[in-house]
């Protein structure tokens, strides 16, 4: 019965993702500020996590990179405080293909079992989506639901007062400010078919309260499966799509990243 309750889910977790990237354009990561995996787990714990890269080329392809990732938490039974921070910046013979930030800023309050309270801060700037700053801030109510070990889901809806500026440039909408109120709404999905191989999705649609044609979709999808001790594979997907994009911004842009990990290890001396 289980399996029967499983199989149109996993349909539906593999055929949304396939029909939103299709014909839709490969674009850098950061787009979207998923923390529901950290939020869905039963057990709250500090946490503090870190990662950067920098490259550099020159000669017959000159090239810069670089990347900064924060994730920290305070937890206790029943709060959650989470900060993440996103930073993006590569150029290509002195041409931006990619420049982003973005800071996200999550409180929660766990009332019980299944019901918590959530507030939401967000900054962020992109500049190939002409986003010159977008400051939002909100609250709302979040459910999570724990069926056994194999099977978890949350649902979360919140209001989000959002701020807007275009950036400049020879464009009609050029520094244009739009203040708006949201309605955020999200479905988490985290499936673990086994010890070797979990799914977790999440789904967001954000319309605006003034006018419901107005809207965002996120989505974003991690298959996790280890092979053995010594192989794992990942495959993460997201896509957001904005119906109200600035000028000259396309409506879609999507990202998709596999990752195989291979680990050689010889053994410990005397074993």
């Amino acid at each position: 019965m289980m399996k029967d309750f499983f199989r149109p889910l996993i349909l539906a977790l593999v055929v949304i993702p396939v029909l939103l990237f299709r014909q839709a354009n490969l674009f850098a990561t950061g787009l979207i500020v998923n923390p529901q995996q950290l939020i869905l787990q039963q057990n709250w714990y500090p946490q503090l996590s870190a990662s950067s890269s920098f490259s550099q080329q020159t000669g017959n392809l000159d090239l810069i990179a670089f990347d900064l990732g924060i994730t920290a938490q305070y937890a206790s039974t029943e709060h959650l405080a989470l900060f993440i921070g996103e930073l993006s910046y590569a150029e290509q013979s002195g041409k931006k293909y990619v420049n982003q930030t973005m800071e996200h800023f999550r409180y929660v309050n766990r009332v019980n079992r299944i019901f918590f309270w959530e507030v939401i801060g967000q900054h962020q700037y992109h500049e190939f989506r002409r986003i010159d700053l977008r400051a939002l801030g909100g609250t709302g109510p979040r459910l999570n639901f724990f069926f056994g070990k194999t099977f978890d889901l949350a649902i979360g809806s919140s209001y989000l007062y959002e701020y807007n500026r275009n950036s400049k440039g020879e464009y009609s909408d050029s520094g244009n400010k739009r203040f708006l109120h949201r309605w955020s709404n999200y479905l988490h999905v985290d499936i673990k078919f086994s010890e070797s191989m979990n799914l977790n999705s999440t789904f967001y649609w954000q319309p605006s309260f003034q006018e419901f044609e107005d809207y965002r979709l996120y989505y974003n999808i991690n298959l996790s499966m280890k092979f053995n001790e010594l192989l794992s594979f990942d495959i993460n997907g997201g896509v957001i799509y904005d119906n109200r994009p600035p000028e000259t911004v396309e409506c879609r842009d999507t990202v998709l990243k596999t990752t195989i990990t291979l680990k050689l290890a010889g053994k410990k001396p005397g074993s």
